[in-house]
Order: structure tokens, then C-alpha cells, then sequence
């Protein structure tokens, strides 16, 4: 398995996939704006793409999903940010996943990197198994409450 630099026609390819699929995260998760939230990932995108790398990840040149490394942006960090992983739903329980992630981390290292970070959905219980499982820890959590649709709250 291997990461190449996506095509202009692969990242819109791509856009189109992890947009759908983040927007629907969010409407899983009851997140709230959830138009405004895909809006402001749309607006960086076009900044992201002259620092950022975006790869396809393929297995004998055939893609199977990709990957989003965000790179540090405050100078003298070595943080790096995994924004996106996707494995395309017809190569998803084959092991791709965690071949990505190690992939990942292999490239952020190489490239002088000493920590990663990501953000995953408390729904996808799948993908935080995998990545307890490959050592990652919460450093910390969003809670949202929906006012309008809660309670009065106990005083």
C-alpha cells in the first residue's frame, strides 16, 4: 500500500465523498450549524492545498481511499493534524483503515513530525476502537446540549 499525491480531479472526487460523509457525521451527532460547518472546511480548502498534503491511498495502483495531513501551522511545531482518513466504502473491514493510519503516521514522522492528532465522532465506535487500538487518547472532548430540545435544567 502506498500514498500519492491526489490529482485535481481526484481531491474534487474526494471532496464530493468526505463531504457528504462529514456532513452526515454531523447530522448523526446532533451537531448543530452543521452547513456552516462544511462551508468553513470548504473555505480552507483552497489555502490547505498549497500546505497541506492530500493523498490517495492506493494498493497495486488501485485507490482505496485517502488521507488529509494537516501540517503544523505555528512555527517550531511538529504537531501534525490528521483531518482526513477515508477508506471508500467497497475496501472498508479488509484492514485498509489501519494500514492508512500507520501509513499516515510514517509520512508525518518522515517528515519531522512527533505528534498527530485527530478528531473522530463519538458515533463512530469503530474508528475509535481502531485508534485506541493503535494508541491514541482523548486529550479532550466537545459536549453539546440542544436547548430547545431539552428539559428545564435542575437548579
Amino acid at each position: 500500500m502506498r500514498a500519492v499525491p491526489m490529482s485535481a480531479d481526484a481531491r474534487a472526487t474526494w471532496w464530493e465523498f468526505s463531504r457528504t460523509d462529514y456532513r452526515s457525521s454531523l447530522q448523526l451527532s446532533g451537531s448543530p450549524d452543521i452547513m456552516a460547518k462544511v462551508a468553513e472546511v470548504e473555505a480552507g480548502l483552497a489555502e490547505a492545498a498549497e500546505t497541506d498534503l492530500f493523498l490517495t491511498i492506493a494498493d497495486q495502483d488501485r485507490p482505496v481511499g485517502a488521507l488529509w495531513l494537516e501540517r503544523p501551522c505555528l512555527p517550531g511545531s511538529t504537531h501534525w493534524w490528521l483531518n482526513d482518513i477515508i477508506i471508500f466504502p467497497e475496501h472498508r473491514h479488509r484492514g485498509y483503515g489501519r494500514r492508512a493510519l500507520r501509513l499516515a503516521e510514517d509520512l508525518i514522522r518522515d517528515a519531522g513530525g512527533d505528534t498527530v492528532g485527530l478528531t473522530v465522532f463519538d458515533h463512530n465506535h469503530i474508528a475509535k476502537q481502531l485508534y485506541a487500538s493503535e494508541g491514541y487518547r482523548p486529550v479532550e472532548i466537545e459536549l453539546t446540549k440542544h436547548l430547545r430540545t431539552a428539559g428545564p435544567s435542575e437548579r
